[in-house]
């Protein structure tokens, strides 16, 4: 990932996603795209997530943590509401297959952001002793909770969230 550059290994995460949408499509016609979609979403997954990731803790202000990670679950939670609403307006007007060309390049342009973030190199190596001695420091506690709390919260909005909106619609 350092070789090429945080913001380009999200890039190319997206452009793994892109593959892995286009093959769900496939599937439905090839059931073997499934097993390649699964290995696509797993380099989709390790690009983008490693790398935003990493970039959010070192491009970040460590003493305003709490409000960037508010900003940034904002922000997640209004395209998770916005993304359906105007899904639903797509197709009413057009069809499905322009609905997933729409979805496709916005996966695409929603990385632009990032390259307009501040740049700087990033050089220094983490060994899976240094990440085991961080959980282990009793002064990362809150950032740990915090950490789970945030995810245990997109991980049950994830499921819940679309199992109320088929209920209520």
């Amino acid at each position: 990932l350092i070789k090429y550059g945080f913001r380009r290994t999200i890039f190319i995460g997206n452009l793994f996603l892109v593959v892995l949408l286009v093959l769900l499509i496939i599937a439905e016609s090839y059931y073997s795209a499934l097993f390649v979609g699964a290995i696509f979403h797993a380099f989709a997954t390790s690009f983008y997530w490693i790398s935003f990731h990493t970039l959010f803790a070192s491009d970040g202000d460590t003493a305003k943590l709490g409000k960037e990670m508010s900003v940034t679950k904002l922000i997640s939670s209004s395209a998770s509401i916005a993304g359906p609403a105007f899904g639903g307006l797509i197709l009413t007007i057009w069809d499905f297959p322009t609905l997933f060309v729409i979805a496709l390049v916005v996966v695409l342009l929603s990385v632009i952001p990032f390259f307009f973030m501040h740049h700087h190199d990033h050089n220094e190596t983490i060994s899976l002793s240094d990440v085991k001695d961080w959980f282990r420091e009793k002064t990362h506690r809150n950032e740990m909770v915090a950490i789970v709390g945030r995810h245990l919260d997109d991980k049950i909005s994830s499921i819940f969230y679309p199992i109320f909106a088929f209920l209520i619609f």
